[in-house]
């Protein structure tokens, strides 16, 4: 079993050169992609600017301010 990693050529090509290939032989190739890293938490949050939520607001009365906004919202 051989087992390389191969850059994706110009025009989607794979090249694969080994000298234990003897030309002409028919040979299987699997091909897979990396999978991507997986984001971590921290860099999710970092990534999502933050909203007017209670947890992005400067101070108490502000975020008291926006809850009664929504409460009025409901009335409408």
């Amino acid at each position: 079993m051989l087992r390389v990693r191969a850059q994706v050529l110009p025009g989607s090509r794979i090249e694969i050169q080994d000298p234990n290939l003897p030309d002409g032989a028919t040979v299987e190739v699997t091909v897979s992609l990396p999978s991507k890293p997986k984001k971590t938490l921290a860099q999710v949050m970092r990534e999502c600017p933050p909203s007017d939520t209670p947890q992005a607001v400067e101070s108490w009365e502000r975020y008291e301010q926006l809850l009664q906004e929504e409460r009025e919202a409901w009335d409408h």
